[in-house]
């Protein structure tokens, strides 16, 4: 909270005022060591008037017997200063001294002292949170918001649309792709870009290859196998339209690959929009008849083939009028896959028009529902066939202002790896389309990327699945023989890998509590799993047999950044974090149907790793979502179950939250959480805010609701049980009580 300006005492009529500060007693049976210097530094150079700033002194030698000093100031009437920090009475500009008790030696700072103006009133403060993604340079208030950094929320504008951070190299070879059969009327363009980046694998330096501005068609996936230090760099409105359903740039074996300034698109479209015509249904299947808008073409051979494919989606919508665009609509249907479940079939009549979907009423993932008539539809015709980008066992690989349209599949996928780094690299609804869906299945999908995975100044958006999923795998323990483990792979998406040195986890899965940290000291393969010596014995005896459980790679844990992005308008979760030392900040989340922010390490089919520690997530909006933040892990039997202090070491601070459905967070299998100076602001009344059980060492402080309808009983915790050490302080409730 802001602390109050103190009232000028009489004393502050003299032109400069002393004030000491006490140090330890002397040892007069040691030698004294005399002070022969002092420094004085200011934590801000200017503050308001609601503000105050920390004084630093540094008295040298740090071994010097007497630190005692003292501060002057002058003029005496703007300011007062209790146990070093500065405490502003009047608006102006104030010099500080300092002064040693030994030997009389002087520092000084200046301090500027300023009167906010303009004071919005507080209707307008939260319209200014809540009206759009972005941050605003200054709100000054009359009131505190538990927010630490008022002005900081959100996206910052300029920076999404302009900032540069991976810059194209002055120096290396340039290629033109004309001069390479690579054109806007050739039919190979694919075919004659890939073979260029063949020929590239083997020449050195930088390579840069050039695109005009205008639209180059490709019949087929770009191949890049073992290129190093290769750019693909467009122009103004350089566009590559794809005219099958496949993915854009495969890269395998690639480092520091870099792609800039190009726009991605697939035409016919993957995905297609639509009004509901009628509905009907029997026992088992119900069947909606779609009117495609008129930029779809059904008649089309590449959806004739549908059936040909394994999956496909379906999603009714809503057009929300606060945010101008259409959501996915939770309450509604939204299926998909294909086969016995889900999604069972398309079907389109060429003489009335209309596709036929046919759904499996006893979809497991959602109650059917009959829909309206004249309720907005997508329909995508694969979900998980293609890969827009990406990469295999590629490092150091680069993407700026880049935009995407549509993929049938993720938009990128990087399997192994090293360090991939993405800047304004935007996957949106193409404006002057219909297009609902951007990705029919995740946006952003890193599998055991080691290193960093760097994402800013991003916009995902419209994605049928999570818009960002980061995560690798764990591996199961089939056997110990003394400090040797034998370890299976879990999942055939990608294999894990061990290398000599490699720090591993072993988790019990039936509740996902840690067991022990091992050092990897040997390595031997056996097809495609492992015998793993490792640093010390492994129990497998009685209650502490280790058999059978998981065993993660924490060396390979993938440090992520997404910084300054927007995520909107989709059916599932935002991000999906699964790595460690990660920070999400000054970032946006808008009508985010399935967990804005989940942060989790749990058992469950897909296996996925590792449990997240030291996660900062602060600076952030979150507009119209269902369930903001959600820190949790939990084994095979639930969260009922699930183990105290597994998933530690998160912050979560200085962040906005407007109009929360479910829980605006949940925590859950933690330890050492703090939660604190963040500001929700619901029109309706809700009993709680945060939802904590199976937690050790949780701090939950200085937040505040500010409620604009009645509220009845609220707490701003919900104590679910079997919590140790759960601390709750300062929490306020603001508006209509």
């Amino acid at each position: 909270m802001i602390k109050k300006a103190f009232i000028i005492p009489l004393f502050f009529l003299f032109s400069s005022l002393s004030v000491s500060s006490c140090s330890t007693n002397n040892d007069d049976n040691k030698k004294e060591i005399e002070v022969n210097g002092v420094s004085l530094t200011c934590s801000k150079e200017s503050i308001y008037l609601d503000e105050t700033c920390d004084l630093f002194v540094s008295i040298a030698p740090v071994e010097a017997t007497n630190k005692k000093y003292s501060y002057t100031f002058t003029p005496s009437n703007l300011i007062e200063i209790k146990n070093d920090t500065v405490f502003p009475l009047s608006e102006g500009k104030v010099e500080i001294n300092v002064i040693t008790e030994s030997g009389n030696y002087k520092d000084s700072v200046s301090l500027n002292i300023l009167k906010r103006e303009n004071t919005v009133t507080d209707k307008e403060y939260i319209k200014s949170l809540y009206q759009d993604e972005y941050n605003h340079d200054l709100y000054p208030t009359s009131k505190g918001w538990g927010l630490s950094e008022l002005d900081n929320v959100g996206v910052n504008y300029d920076k999404l649309n302009n900032e540069e951070l991976y810059k194209v190299p002055n120096k290396g070879k340039i290629y033109n792709a004309k001069d390479y059969k690579i054109t806007f009327n050739s039919e190979n363009n694919a075919g004659n870009l890939t073979l260029l980046l063949n020929e590239l694998a083997n020449v050195d330096g930088v390579k840069i290859i050039k695109f005009e501005s205008g639209t180059y068609y490709m019949n087929s996936t770009i191949l890049a196998n073992n290129v190093s230090n290769v750019y693909l760099v467009g122009n103004k409105d350089t566009k590559f339209i794809y005219t099958g359903w496949m993915g854009f740039i495969k890269a395998t074996n690639c480092n520091n690959l870099h792609l800039n300034n190009i726009i991605f698109d697939i035409n016919p479209s993957p995905t297609i929009t639509g009004k509901i015509v009628s509905s009907e249904e029997d026992d088992v299947y119900a069947y909606i008849y779609v009117n495609p808008d008129e930029e779809y073409d059904l008649s089309n051979e590449i959806y004739q083939k549908y059936y040909l494919k394994r999956t496909g989606s379906y999603a009714e919508y809503y057009y929300d009028d606060e945010y101008k665009s259409y959501i996915p609509n939770r309450n509604g249907n939204l299926f998909y896959n294909a086969g016995s479940t889900g999604l069972t079939d398309l079907t389109y009549d060429k003489n009335t028009k209309l596709l036929k979907v046919t759904l499996k009423k006893n979809f497991p993932y959602c109650s059917y529902k009959k829909p309206n008539k004249g309720v907005v539809v997508s329909v995508g015709f694969q979900v998980y066939e293609s890969f827009g980008f990406y990469y295999l066992n590629c490092v150091d690989t680069y993407m700026e202002n880049i935009t995407t349209y549509t993929v049938g599949g993720m938009g990128l996928r990087t399997d192994n790896g090293k360090n991939l780094y993405l800047n304004r690299v935007n996957f949106i609804r193409e404006i002057g389309t219909g297009r609902l869906l951007t990705c029919t299945a995740d946006i952003l999908h890193t599998c055991n990327l080691e290193g960093v995975a760097k994402f800013t100044n991003c916009i995902l958006e419209g994605s049928h699945d999570d818009a960002i999923n980061v995560k690798t795998f764990y591996t199961k323990i089939t056997d110990i023989d003394g400090n040797v483990v034998s370890v299976s792979q879990t999942q055939n998406e990608v294999s894990i890998s061990f290398d000599v040195g490699d720090e591993v986890e072993i988790y019990d899965p039936s509740n996902m509590s840690y067991k022990d940290t091992y050092k990897v000291m040997g390595v031997k393969t056996i097809g495609s799993n492992y015998d793993l010596t490792l640093d010390k014995k492994v129990p497998n005896k009685g209650s502490k047999n280790y058999t059978g459980f998981n065993l993660g790679n924490a060396s390979k844990a993938t440090r992520v950044t997404l910084d300054n992005s927007v995520i909107k308008n989709k059916r599932n979760r935002g991000i999906l974090l699964q790595g460690r030392d990660s920070i999400i900040s000054n970032c946006t989340f808008l009508n985010v149907n399935m967990g804005a922010i989940q942060v989790l390490g749990v058992d469950d089919v897909f296996k996925e790793a590792i449990v997240p520690k030291n996660i900062k997530i602060y600076n952030n909006k979150f507009l119209k979502c269902y369930d903001d933040i959600q820190v949790f892990t939990y084994g095979s039997k639930g969260p009922s179950e699930a183990s105290n202090n597994t998933l530690k070491d998160c912050d979560i601070y200085n962040n906005f939250f407007y109009k929360s459905i479910g829980n605006t967070m949940a925590l859950y299998g933690v330890g050492n959480i703090k939660v604190h100076n963040n500001f929700d602001f619901q029109l309706n009344s809700k009993t709680y805010t945060v939802y904590v059980h199976h937690a050790d060492d949780v701090t939950i402080s200085d937040n505040i609701t500010y409620f604009a309808s009645d509220v009845n009983a609220f707490n701003y915790v919900k104590d679910g049980g079997n919590n140790n050490n759960l601390l709750i302080n300062n929490n306020l409730i603001k508006g209509v009580l």
